[in-house]
């Protein structure tokens, strides 16, 4: 169910992608474990649901929940379902407030931008000719069929007339630049990284350092990791079933990219020592299993074994 078919409709990979866009969305997820009819059990994650108090020793309930298109009429208690939460404080808010602030910078970099790479023009005009009636309807239309038609095309002829003197503004030297709103996009991509615990790196897709900021990534989603096993033996095995050995095991150890022929030197020393099986390798490099009862086993090199004690015989 975890690894391949969760559900109906979802394959595990769009499962836990959801699962993991609500939990640093909405700062919590939730899932239900409703019957396929088939006599097996789906996972869902919730879009929306309500929520009755907290008390300590009372379970709390759920209620109006909505997986999809489809609103549950059933009340879940706490121990049918896996609640999980990514904060104890919900950073949705304080990111959509830096994320205002930076808006309204943006927007006016981009303003800035535009018009200082705009053509901008004044126009002196006879005051006697603008006084004349009619004179702004006139110069309105003069404006379209002459002016903006010189403006927009790159190679425009303006034509000077009688009681016109114009002249173009210059855009500051110092004006915004594409680096400059560049800078401020970065600045959000950043502070969003780091809000929710992915290293600036990772987020900015850079290539420097990025084998040790995926270690630093790793900091991030252990505890997801742990909350997640935690809850699904509490909620789905307990104490008797996690007694008997069994459980579910949310392994990481996968997550960075491993060079199988760069690490065939410790492959070798970690099966040599005795600390991993053939299959045990396999497993963990995601290889297929070997169906021999060898690759289960576990082996030492006879370069490794007890120390003797130190005698005195020289």
């Amino acid at each position: 169910m975890w690894n391949i078919d969760p559900s109906t409709n979802y394959n595990s990979t769009a499962f836990w992608h959801k699962l993991v866009s609500k939990l640093y969305e909405c700062n919590e997820a939730l899932i239900i474990f409703p019957n396929r009819g088939n006599g097996m059990t789906a996972a869902c994650v919730a879009d929306s649901w309500e929520e009755s108090d907290l008390y300590p020793i009372k379970q709390r309930e759920y209620r109006r929940v909505w997986v999809d298109d489809l609103e549950y009429r059933k009340t879940f208690r706490e121990n049918e379902v896996i609640h999980m939460r990514l904060n104890n404080r919900n950073m949705k808010p304080i990111l959509q407030g830096i994320y205002g602030a930076y808006g309204r910078l943006v927007a006016a970099a981009m303003s800035a931008y535009e018009w200082g790479h705009g053509q901008h023009w004044t126009v002196t005009v006879d005051q006697i000719a603008s006084g004349k009636d009619g004179w702004n309807e006139t110069f309105q239309k003069m404006l379209e069929e002459t002016i903006r038609p010189f403006l927009e095309n790159p190679s425009g002829v303006l034509p000077i007339t009688n009681g016109f003197d114009w002249k173009q503004i210059q855009a500051p030297a110092n004006g915004v630049k594409t680096t400059d709103i560049k800078a401020l996009l970065v600045d959000v991509l950043e502070f969003t990284a780091r809000g929710i615990g992915i290293p600036p790196v990772i987020a900015l897709g850079s290539t420097e350092n990025a084998e040790n900021a995926q270690q630093r990534f790793l900091s991030a989603l252990d505890p997801i990791a742990d909350q997640l096993e935690e809850e699904i033996n509490r909620k789905r095995y307990g104490m008797e079933q996690w007694s008997r050995g069994n459980f579910v095991r949310v392994d990481t150890s996968t997550i960075s990219h491993f060079d199988l022929f760069a690490q065939a030197g410790s492959v070798e020393k970690l099966i040599g020592s005795g600390t991993f099986s053939v299959n045990d390798i396999r497993r963990a490099l995601g290889e297929p299993l070997i169906n021999e009862p060898w690759a289960n086993e576990y082996h030492m090199t006879k370069n490794i074994g007890q120390m003797e004690p130190v005698s005195g015989s020289q």
